[in-house]
């Protein structure tokens, strides 16, 4: 592959003192693109049309520390993935944005480079489109520049949103493993920091929130990286099955005997018991029972977890079971916050969400424009996550191009974004009867006078009333005269 000299190539692969001198001595003939590629100092890499790596120099392979044979010819979604030290990380890294520059044209990415034994790197990249024609799938060579300082993020911007999700979760990964739990807000990480702690032993655990909120996704969260995370997770939703049904799946899960098979361990590990509150006050009597028999039980132990609307409290006010029950269920209580109380975090959520759709997939998205970002900020998610999940999927299948515009929009969320743009009602104002009865009086009388022009004889008439009690009223309204 050979290359016309350009002076945009020579900007973005010269960056040192020696490259400027080596590009000075070439000569004017068309030069081996590989020749090229390999003599600059600065790491460099180039993606084919169907986003594979094709080519990395030395440079970059120095600074990451990963072998060639780890990372050529892989896909680079356009993802972040929370990671720090795997090809998988770097490879998402390297991921040029789907809303490409024109042929010829240069776009900037800042993020955080991973590195083998080694903290991430702030950096900055610059992908140059090697291609001919707009409409052409091109050729992108990417030149990793470091930076001094952490990427500088400007709200709004899709690629700077996909640069915040990537820098807040290098600052997660000290507080949880799990990358998909994604927030700033302080009830949240508040959340986290508990379920961490949770992990670590297998205390009964209460997990709090409104319907849509991600009560069992957090469940599974933490029994993943308990002790008990080779056994099953089993699920059982309270608002559906019987409580025969239910009786009877937890005793088959008591008596069953759990057996081995290569690395994993077959049996229940964890019950999460889902919208508890809604299960009838005898079944709560008889999880006791169960709850003492799975601690008595000389193989592996069960962790009891369970999904409520409801807090402890609330649970006990409503009388919808007794203390004893309820300490054998809550050791833990975890609280969910509704999306609507945690600011910008529906936003990064968002952003996640359809990130995890590019994975493997062949169109790639960048993310939101900066007007559907703001929408997404305003609105008030009445049906939480559950539902941002469905307007992501949906906006994401009826995008027209790599940035998601207000139009792509599904018509259910516009339906209730509208809803909630309609002012309330103005409260009605209450007054004392005889305050609002003399003001309506006085109103009246006003109105009758300007109609017959200050006659208060047709006022009178027009009112229906004596004339005398007209002018009664007037004196005590502290209306002034007007002429016959």
């Amino acid at each position: 592959m050979t290359t016309k000299p350009d002076p945009r190539f020579e900007l973005l692969i010269c960056q040192s003192h020696r490259e400027k001198e080596f590009m000075a001595r070439r000569s004017s003939k068309p030069l081996s693109a590989d020749a090229l590629l390999n003599e600059a100092h600065e790491p460099v890499f180039m993606v084919s049309s169907d986003r594979k790596l094709i080519y990395l120099n030395q440079a970059l392979l120095h600074l990451a520390g990963f072998a060639k044979e780890q990372l050529l010819g892989e896909s680079l979604d356009y993802l972040s993935t929370g990671e720090t030290s795997s090809p998988a990380a770097l490879l998402a890294a390297l991921a040029p944005p789907p809303d490409l520059p024109a042929p010829g044209e240069t776009i900037v990415s800042a993020v955080y480079l991973p590195r083998v034994g080694m903290p991430p790197l702030a950096t900055r990249i610059t992908f140059w489109n090697l291609g001919n024609q707009p409409e052409a799938n091109p050729v992108i060579l990417g030149v990793v520049g470091r930076i001094p300082q952490p990427p500088v993020i400007k709200p709004g911007l899709a690629q700077t949103l996909h640069a915040e999700l990537a820098a807040a979760r290098l600052k997660w990964r000290h507080e949880t493993t799990d990358a998909s739990l994604v927030g700033h807000a302080p009830l949240f990480r508040k959340a986290i920091h508990q379920a961490e702690l949770a992990a670590g032993n297998l205390a009964p655990l209460l997990i709090v929130g409104e319907n849509g909120t991600g009560k069992e996704h957090f469940a599974r969260s933490i029994h993943q990286r308990s002790s008990v995370q080779r056994n099953a997770f089993v699920p059982l939703d309270c608002q559906i099955l019987t409580e025969a049904m239910l009786h009877e799946v937890i005793q088959h899960a008591l008596e069953s005997v759990p057996s081995t098979t290569g690395t994993a361990t077959l049996g229940p590990g964890t019950i999460l018991l889902k919208s508890i509150d809604a299960a009838p006050r005898s079944f709560w009597q008889q999880l006791e029972q169960f709850r003492k028999a799975s601690i008595h039980r000389n193989d592996i132990p069960i962790r009891w977890m369970a999904t409520s609307r409801l807090n402890s409290r609330q649970l006990l006010e409503r009388e919808i079971c007794d203390q004893q029950a309820l300490v054998g269920i809550s050791t833990i209580e975890i609280e969910l916050p509704p999306l609507r109380e945690r600011g910008r975090d529906a936003l990064l959520i968002a952003q996640h969400l359809l990130e995890e759709q590019n994975r493997l997939a062949p169109r790639q998205l960048a993310g939101w424009s900066p007007e559907v970002q703001r929408l997404i900020g305003e609105y008030n998610w009445p049906g939480n996550i559950a539902e941002l999940k469905r307007f992501v999927t949906e906006s994401r299948e009826r995008a027209q191009g790599p940035i998601i515009q207000v139009h792509d929009l599904p018509h259910f969320w516009q339906v209730g974004h509208d809803a909630q743009s309609v002012p309330p009602p103005r409260p009605v104002q209450i007054m004392p009867l005889d305050a609002a009865l003399e003001a309506f009086e006085k109103e009246q009388i006003k109105q009758a006078l300007a109609a017959v022009r200050g006659n208060r004889s047709k006022a009178a008439d027009l009112l229906e009333i004596p004339r005398p009690r007209l002018y009664r009223r007037m004196e005590q309204l502290g209306l002034g005269e007007s002429e016959d």
